[in-house]
């Protein structure tokens, strides 16, 4: 009976192979989805951040809502692809058209919202006021505007 030998580099090589395919199974890709209730009539921007983009207003994904899409007052969203990981979603409705959130004397002066409500401030939140954990899919959250 003959034996065969296998060599280190092949052995390697497999190693290799198994290794890349235990970690392809451990980086999941994560789902938000939810409704975002207002009463003005709109788009609806929601933008997912994480503690880096933040205060710099550089969002992961971002999404528009079209106007009649909520003209019921309620709007469904989802964003997908997510790594595991801590995150804030910041939601605005632009009343006026011009694409960006307006802020008036005393915060915001069109409607908006967060995934986590902030403390009621005189100062717009903090990334750890607002933040969550993702480390799986979350669905029928609602953010309420206002």
């Amino acid at each position: 009976m003959r034996t065969r030998s296998i060599s280190k580099r092949s052995v390697l090589a497999l190693l290799c192979v198994i290794l890349t395919g235990v970690a392809t199974a451990y980086a999941a890709e994560y789902e938000i989805s939810g409704t975002v209730e207002t009463i003005e009539l709109g788009p609806i921007y929601l933008s997912i951040y994480d503690a880096a983009g933040f205060d710099d207003e550089e969002p992961i994904l971002s999404l528009v809502i079209d106007a009649e899409d909520a003209a019921d007052g309620t709007a469904e969203f989802s964003f997908t692809g997510l790594d595991a990981g801590v995150y804030a979603i910041r939601v605005f409705q632009d009343l006026n058209g011009n694409e960006f959130v307006d802020i008036g004397r005393f915060g915001p002066a069109e409607p908006t919202g967060f995934y986590a409500t902030p403390p009621i401030l005189q100062r717009p939140p903090h990334f750890d006021e607002v933040a969550f954990e993702l480390n799986g899919d979350i669905g029928d959250i609602v953010i309420e505007l206002r």
